[in-house]
């Protein structure tokens, strides 16, 4: 289970870049973390819907991989096996964004600073 989970991870956080590893590693804030199909599959759905609304914000590949693990990192954050509704996860990782990026979203959209 423990390979499903970091295989998981590594396609929510991809392109990954090793020079936007100024975050916390997805890989190790979910080791020994168990989650069952349903949750994946939400946490992957929530992943996806969030980062279509901001892709075209993120203007260079290193600050598009750097919001990607911010994004990742903070659904796998609140998701549980328990806990894993789409919409919920989503609205969690966009506050996340939010909250990284708070000159530019009050800009109309997410650039770099």
């Amino acid at each position: 289970m423990a390979d499903k989970v970091a295989v998981a991870m590594n396609r929510l956080a991809e392109p990954a870049s090793k020079k936007a590893a100024s975050t916390k590693d997805p890989v190790q804030l979910v080791e020994g973390a168990t989650f069952g199909p349903e949750a994946l599959k939400a946490m992957g759905q929530a992943f996806d819907q969030a980062w279509a609304d901001v892709d075209d914000t993120f203007t260079t590949l290193l600050a598009k991989t750097a919001a990607r693990l911010h994004l990742a990192n903070a659904i796998f954050a609140v998701a549980t096996d328990e806990r894993h509704d789409v919409d919920t996860l989503r609205s969690h990782g966009l506050q996340a964004l939010a909250l990284k990026y708070p000159l530019s979203v009050r800009r109309q959209g997410f650039r770099d600073s």
